[in-house]
């Protein structure tokens, strides 16, 4: 993992585990499924897909693909970046944490969670494939489409920085792969953590202002 914030923690949950598919998990809220287009703060190459994909069995597990209307939460299409293409999501605020449920994952992608402050992780598919709770077709194995049951939801947190964007890319060495999203969540950082920003620029505000008068009544004396 090439990163400049290693304090992030990585967490899965599969398409069958503690989350029911595309359902949004408690203290988190949809910023997309995708269903009204790409949302307010996109910008990239990459684009919207139709449900096309059907049902992936892998193991006699079968799990819906991305876009596959498998809940009501599920927006019947989802979003993708093909080889050599890069698409970033910007959030209105800064969030404490992002969920993403993530499809076909392969050891071309790379997600980049960028932090307040110009800090940054990147995680490649091989790097999100160590995580705890997935399992890649050939244990130790690099994550590939084929046989794969990494597909579910992912979150990233870090505990001392708020999430200003993410980066989704894919990487050219495989033609046929692509990076696939079906929804993405966030949580917004709590009203307690909002009250020690802002007294902590009101101090500095009081600080700048003290030195400020000292500056004045030594230049009057």
């Amino acid at each position: 993992m090439a990163s400049q914030a290693n304090a992030t923690t990585v967490t899965f949950a599969s398409f069958g585990g503690s989350y029911p598919l595309y359902l949004i998990p408690p203290g988190e809220t949809l910023y997309t499924n995708f269903s009204s287009g790409l949302p307010p703060g996109a910008v990239g190459d990459g684009a919207l897909y139709g449900p096309n994909y059907g049902t992936q069995c892998f193991g006699g597990n079968c799990v819906a693909s991305p876009g596959t209307g498998a809940s009501s939460q599920t927006a019947g299409q989802f979003f993708a970046v093909l080889p050599g293409q890069s698409e970033t999501f910007t959030f209105g605020s800064p969030v404490k944490d992002v969920d993403i449920y993530i499809g076909s994952l392969d050891d071309e992608n790379s997600l980049t969670i960028n932090f307040v402050g110009g800090s940054f992780a990147t995680y490649t598919g091989d790097d999100l494939a160590s995580v705890s709770g997935q399992s890649t077709p050939i244990p130790g194995g690099p994550a590939t489409i084929f046989g794969t049951m990494t597909n579910g939801l992912w979150t990233f947190t870090d505990p001392s920085l708020d999430i200003v964007s993410i980066t989704l890319s894919e990487g050219t060495a495989i033609s046929s792969n692509s990076f696939e999203v079906a929804e993405i969540l966030t949580s917004v950082p709590e009203p307690s953590t909002w009250a020690m920003m802002l007294l902590g620029f009101a101090g500095l505000g009081f600080v700048s202002y003290s030195q400020r008068r000292k500056l004045a009544g030594a230049a009057s004396a």
